[in-house]
């Protein structure tokens, strides 16, 4: 009887879940149908739960500001290489490259905070891990404000760049590299032969279709470490680099990130007597001693009063121009918390200025995050 009794049971719940399963399809049926549930929905993206350290206190929502949709082309095309990724189907090859046509292409510029590559490679690669096809070519120069950038040299590295290999983490594991094109229209994968005249793979075609998708501007550290802070010159200064890359990369949007926060070194010094030996012996037998005064530096370390202003006219600029922007300052806790935030978890370096490999990391997950946010909207 009891065994009867069991499979009675197991009969049952077998029919109740496949009747629900029969509802859930029909009610996705019918959404689809009314126009409810769109393919937009189905190209959504899960945003990863980030591992925020547990001494981290007022943090901020994490979003990307984007009030006037400036970057709607590059979530069209994440979407459309999202699709092509879903349905299996092989996105067409450019002939003047090794990489689909469809390739989101990102530049992020910067300071040290780019320098070191861990902040904005964490980015291409979650983003290369999701989509597949993207290019993500980071450049940073130590001590950079974004006046750094307006001379001739700099934009013309920047604005003629060839993508690496490692920027591509597709390519970098495949071991494809940019082949040659020839007058006649024939690829020449002998790159590394000396070039014939009738090549005609140069820079200028290269920077043609390696043209950025998107341009990531991470700024604000060096300006706000001086002495004194002038947000007008500051604003001037985004606005000069602005200009520079709009001429450069016409149409091209733009994505603007404030800095996580920094502390400021105070030296001070102070004098100390030391005694000093002189070899000699006193009338009782012990070695008679001198002193010299020593001086010796002490070096304290407050938060920079400068950190809220100088991302507030990084906003400012963004708002005024509408521009995207994502304001890791306020997320990391704004004026009250940031600095403190980042010390309390051990994630920045002695100078109190940069950060280590895990606070870099944090970061770049932080700001894919916010990427996929606003890709799902």
């Amino acid at each position: 009887m009891q065994r009867y009794k069991h499979i009675l049971l197991t009969t049952g719940l077998v029919i109740v879940c496949a009747a629900l399963v029969c509802i859930s399809v029909r009610i996705y049926a019918n959404a689809v149908s009314a126009g409810i549930l769109t393919k937009k929905d189905e190209l959504k993206v899960v945003v990863p739960i980030v591992d925020i350290p547990k001494t981290f206190r007022g943090m901020g929502e994490n979003v990307l500001h984007d009030e006037s949709n400036s970057l709607v082309t590059v979530f069209e095309k994440l979407r459309k290489i999202r699709k092509a990724q879903l349905s299996n189907n092989m996105l067409e090859i450019s002939r003047y490259t090794s990489e689909p046509k469809d390739t989101l292409r990102v530049l992020h510029i910067g300071d040290s905070h780019i320098r070191g590559h861990v902040y904005p490679r964490t980015v291409r690669d979650m983003l290369a891990e999701c989509f597949g096809s993207i290019v993500y070519k980071d450049y940073g120069i130590n001590g950079a404000t974004c006046d750094s950038y307006l001379n001739s040299r700099t934009m013309q590295q920047i604005c003629t760049y060839t993508p690496e290999p490692e920027d591509n983490p597709l390519l970098s594991q495949s071991g494809d590299s940019p082949f040659e094109i020839k007058d006649n229209g024939t690829e020449d994968k002998s790159v590394g032969d000396k070039k014939s005249d009738n090549q005609i793979f140069h820079g200028d075609i290269i920077a043609k279709h390696h043209k950025p998708d998107l341009i990531i501007l991470s700024f604000g550290t060096n300006e706000s470490y001086g002495r004194y802070y002038n947000a007008d010159e500051h604003y001037k200064q985004i606005e000069a680099l602005v200009k520079a890359l709009n001429e450069a990369f016409p149409g091209t949007p733009l994505l603007f990130t404030t800095p996580a926060g920094c502390y400021k070194a105070h030296r001070t010094s102070y004098k100390i007597r030391m005694p000093v030996s002189n070899g000699r012996h006193s009338k009782h037998g012990r070695k008679s001693r001198r002193y010299k005064t020593v001086t010796r530096t002490r070096t304290t370390y407050s938060e920079n009063p400068f950190n809220a202003p100088c991302a507030a006219t990084i906003v400012k600029y963004a708002k005024d121009n509408n521009l995207a922007y994502w304001d890791l300052y306020t997320v990391s806790g704004g004026r009250e918390s940031a600095c403190r935030n980042w010390t309390s978890a051990g994630l920045m370096r002695a100078d109190h200025v940069h950060f280590l490999p895990e606070g870099y990391t944090l970061q770049g997950q932080l700001l894919y995050c916010a990427l996929i946010k606003e890709y799902n909207k």
